[in-house]
């Protein structure tokens, strides 16, 4: 079904990103355009990035040595903001291009407060004009910045995006032309939104799965965890952590149980339309709005117990309620409209998980330091001063 207008909120430079787009026409060309660099083949295969994985990896563990050092807990938001700017940066800009957000997480906290102070305005239901009154502009400063250090290196999402734009030209010219304002309007446009909804998403579900995995109840999952990594050779790459069953188990539970995007997603009806499933159908008129929101289809009575964190019901369950599961699993959406960074944000998030836990333990310094806010995306809430007080230490200290 189409989009409605309200994803015009994705929109900078003057400039629809492919999200935003209403019809499937212009989203089919776009799509094209980007489906490349986000292949699984292509991510596992594009050496510069394993080696950025590598270096980041390093500076993860690192930073998490720094967090180790005696203290009353640390805010684990910053770490994971750090990280999801560190890695998405990389992959869509490269390396020049990197805010190297984990080498410093006083940086990060302060560059976290700048972009939420940024964002808060994007989903308020206020026209764009008096907006821009108020002072908020769409555009985030640094990703510009980014822009102008990157100047097409190969391998980024962005030299492939400016690629494509250029070979879409009317007239097409040398390769090496530059991008006109315009065509550099509409890759900055989809660059920024690919940085936003990262961010928005993998610092999210890092710090969800940090939480619930420090929780006392939740324990036993996390020395399951370290049992499975360290039995595994403790990896740290994306393809040798794939076979990994519980690790696979519990990122899907997480984002089961707290999808980063919780809010309904609009589209709007082309035609009389029938939903629902088999003996519960209704007749939707055309040119009505309808939402579908992960938050409630992974509360479905597929999942035996739905408010509970378990793991278990991954690795445990017959195949026959697992492909119930699944189809009601949502997190990245699903058809022509799903994620087109899904993998990547798959293989980012375990990589974080793996790095954490391969080397760490966790426990939460005061339960209530956490909680998702009930937004279009379950940012965590800050209270105290914090968003997860979590206390780290190293394996066997």
């Amino acid at each position: 079904m189409p989009k409605t207008d309200w994803y015009q909120v994705a929109n900078s430079y003057g400039e629809e990103p492919m999200v935003a787009m209403r019809d499937e026409g212009p989203h089919r060309v776009r799509k094209k355009m980007l489906a490349q660099p986000y292949l699984k083949t292509t991510i596992r295969n594009n050496q510069c990035w394993a080696d950025a994985q590598q270096r980041l990896t390093e500076t993860l563990v690192s930073a998490l040595d720094k967090l180790a050092m005696p203290s009353s807990g640390v805010d684990f938001y910053d770490l994971a903001f750090a990280w999801s700017v560190d890695s998405i940066t990389e992959y869509l800009f490269g390396p020049s291009a990197s805010l190297d957000l984990l080498a410093d997480i006083p940086k990060a906290r302060q560059t976290r407060e700048a972009y939420e102070n940024q964002r808060a305005y994007q989903f308020l239901p206020l026209p764009s004009v008096l907006l821009h009154y108020m002072g908020y502009r769409p555009e985030i400063p640094w990703i510009r910045g980014m822009q102008q250090a990157t100047q097409d290196k190969p391998n980024t999402v962005y030299q492939h995006l400016s690629q494509g734009v250029k070979a879409a030209r009317e007239q097409p010219g040398p390769v090496d032309t530059p991008l006109s304002a315009k065509e550099g309007a509409i890759v900055m446009s989809e660059m920024q939104d690919h940085m936003v909804a990262g961010i928005d998403t993998s610092a999210v579900v890092l710090t969800t799965c940090a939480w619930l995995l420090s929780l006392p109840s939740n324990q036993v999952w996390q020395r399951r965890l370290r049992e499975e990594l360290h039995s595994a050779g403790s990896p740290t790459s994306a393809a040798r952590l794939e076979p990994l069953p519980l690790l696979d188990a519990i990122v899907k539970e997480v984002l089961r149980l707290h999808a980063p995007v919780a809010g309904g997603q609009p589209r709007k009806t082309p035609k009389s339309i029938d939903l629902g499933p088999s003996g519960y159908q209704i007749t939707v008129p055309a040119g009505v709005t309808v939402h579908s929101q992960a938050q409630t289809l992974h509360r479905s009575s597929a999942y035996r117990d739905p408010g509970r964190f378990d793991p278990g019901r991954w690795l445990h369950s017959s195949p026959e309620a697992l492909a119930e599961m699944e189809r009601w699993y949502w997190p990245f959406g699903s058809g022509s409209r799903a994620c087109i960074g899904a993998q990547l944000g798959m293989d980012n998030l375990k990589i974080a998980v793996a790095s954490l836990y391969g080397g760490f333990s966790t426990e939460v310094v005061d339960r209530s330091t956490f909680a998702l806010s009930q937004g279009v995306v379950a940012m965590p809430v800050s209270q105290n001063g914090y968003h997860l007080r979590l206390r780290v230490r190293r394996e066997g200290r």
